[in-house]
């Protein structure tokens, strides 16, 4: 069967320009016409390529998680100091929004997600989060298991708790220019996270000599 003609623009490109487009604005205050200046594709090509609006909007989400979720999680659990790591995340979140106060396009999707009771969006946007989530679960294990982490942390709760302030700082980050928030929320989260960690004295003894010491 003959093949139709080569498209003439790049696909992932136009997937990009759109994602950012959705990023800023969201689902709902993003038009066609928004889409056609922004990707600079007709409305055939767009239909063509990506389907409709919502479909679009499901492969912008897609490119999101695999592009900026997976630059800032991806290598966490990787990472010489696993938990050092997640206790830089919220710094670099500030700083990321410092410029456009953009915050997060998954947190963007979640807000109107539940308002236009698209269920389909909903589960989409509970397995991105899940990638979140175990991103964060994968550094703390492997953090209890150098020795970083206490051996009684319950590592998943720990993620848990670390993904929903991060995703709160990216939320708020949208409408509040002081980035003080992020900050002393980022020095409670280091507070925590040492009160997770070895001693570092401990972490430094040779076996058999716990009880030398007075």
């Amino acid at each position: 069967m003959p093949r139709g003609p080569a498209k003439q623009f790049d696909p992932t490109a136009a997937l990009e320009r759109a994602m950012e487009l959705f990023w800023k604005k969201g689902f709902a205050a993003t038009s066609m016409s928004d889409i056609r200046a922004a990707t600079g594709l007709g409305a055939k090509s767009l239909y063509d390529t990506f389907g409709n609006k919502r479909a679009l909007y499901a492969q912008a989400i897609e490119h999101y998680t695999a592009t900026v979720v997976n630059r800032l999680y991806g290598g966490l659990a990787d990472d010489p100091s696993p938990a050092a790591a997640v206790a830089g995340l919220l710094p670099k979140v500030a700083r990321l929004n410092e410029a456009d106060h953009r915050g997060c396009l998954l947190g963007v999707a979640m807000a109107e997600a539940r308002v236009s009771q698209d269920e389909e969006l909903v589960a989409l946007l509970k397995t991105k989060l899940r990638v979140i989530e175990d991103a964060l679960h994968a550094a703390f294990d492997r953090a209890k298991s150098m020795g970083e982490l206490r051996a009684d942390v319950d590592t998943r709760s720990l993620a848990r708790l670390h993904a929903v302030v991060l995703h709160g700082a990216n939320l708020v980050a949208r409408v509040e220019e002081d980035t003080e928030s992020i900050s002393s929320a980022h020095r409670a989260l280091e507070v925590l996270i040492r009160a997770q960690m070895v001693a570092r004295d401990t972490m430094a003894r040779k076996p058999g000599e716990e009880g030398r010491r007075a």
